[in-house]
């Protein structure tokens, strides 16, 4: 807007997709076949590793552009969408993507150790997808 940038959206190629037949060895045998997948013409996973919104322009539908733009069915090289980085206490940023109609197909989940018994803590209110 105004030539000043209001999302910014950081992907990456997900490269487990071309480690998958390596068997957890990257060796001189497998590196071969690892570069023949990676450039193999077929449709690809993208990751999105990094999201930000201008406080200005939040809750306007930047990231769903983005994400959009991106989806199977406007772009010919990737066929799915990994959104990995979006916390569940993230509650606007959960429900803007829900509202593309993007299917959850994991929930990571982080336990705490309490080092400190004084310190108070209160753990966020999470979205429940």
């Amino acid at each position: 807007h105004d030539e000043l940038p209001i999302t910014m959206c950081a992907m990456m190629p997900e490269i487990n997709q071309f480690l998958r037949k390596a068997n957890g060895k990257l060796n001189l045998w497998t590196l071969p076949g690892f570069f023949m997948r990676r450039y193999w013409p077929r449709k690809k996973i993208i990751k999105g590793v990094a999201f930000g919104v201008h406080p200005d322009y939040r809750n306007k539908g930047g990231i769903a552009i983005i994400a959009d733009y991106l989806y199977p069915h406007g772009n010919k090289y990737y066929h799915s969408l990994v959104l990995t980085t979006i916390r569940g206490h993230n509650t606007k940023m959960v429900k803007s993507v829900l509202k593309l109609g993007v299917k959850v197909n994991k929930v990571h989940i982080a336990y705490r150790k309490i080092l400190d018994t004084e310190i108070p803590f209160e753990a966020f209110p999470f979205y429940e997808v």
